[in-house]
């Protein structure tokens, strides 16, 4: 029970890094070209509280996982569509920026992984190896999905400690990946938003994004059944 709630915490603690950054990304950059915060929320639920500043709205939630950063939507009068496309992009790119640097860290640092003898062990590289390395390490994560093959990269290390790091940089690269695909409540539906808004308008933008995510929810949703479908058949089969 002990080991469990300290994974849990662990798992957590990760989780919140990891989205610590991709808000981070879409926070500074909203700044420094000048799209409007509306709120910053640190977890998520309803609100324990919440205070203003330089018109950004900051609020602490009872659930504490996750958070998220709301820019002010373009108007007619000012639509700014780059600024607010470049905005959206920055979640995902912080993303991959941070698992790209505690991928070079802990490869310049713990050694990077390779096979000798039949076994994966840690050998220690220069930086620009680290760097070449990483960056290979980092267009795995997103052509690698299976949890067995995602698991032999931290399986590398000996500390827990560090394990759970390397664990952190795999998921926070897929996690900037994943926000690119336009669905609801991710940075692609925006993305493709602004991206239709700057070459159309906001209106025609808004009924295209509006059919292209209905059309993808679709998809998703006849896939995951047909998947169930077949694991389902399989299992019957097997049986019989």
């Amino acid at each position: 029970m002990f080991i469990l709630i300290n994974y849990l915490i662990l798992s957590i603690f990760v989780v919140n890094i990891i989205v610590f950054f991709h808000s981070a990304g879409h926070y500074v950059v909203a700044r420094l070209l000048g799209v409007r915060v509306e709120t910053v929320s640190i977890g998520l639920g309803p609100r324990i509280f919440r205070f203003g500043r330089d018109e950004t709205t900051w609020k602490i939630c009872w659930i504490p996982v996750g958070g998220f950063v709301r820019t002010h939507a373009p108007t007619a009068e000012n639509p700014a569509y780059a600024r607010h496309l470049l905005a959206a992009l920055s979640g995902p790119f912080s993303s991959a920026l941070f698992a790209f640097f505690v991928f070079l860290v802990l490869f310049a640092v713990e050694g990077a992984p390779k096979i000798s003898g039949g076994e994966l062990i840690a050998v220690p590289q220069s930086i620009p190896d680290s760097i070449a390395t990483a960056m290979r390490t980092l267009l795995w994560t997103w052509q690698v999905w299976s949890p067995k093959q995602m698991e032999v990269l931290p399986a590398t290390y000996d500390t827990p400690a560090v394990r759970m790091i390397c664990l952190a940089a795999i998921w926070s690269s897929k996690f900037g990946l994943i926000n690119l695909i336009p669905l609801p409540k991710f940075d692609g539906k925006n993305i493709l938003r602004y991206s239709l808004a700057s070459m159309t308008s906001m209106e025609t933008s808004e009924l295209a994004t509006r059919w292209i995510v209905r059309a993808l929810v679709l998809f998703a949703f006849l896939f995951i059944s047909y998947l169930i479908y077949i694991d389902f058949m399989n299992t019957v089969i097997d049986k019989n």
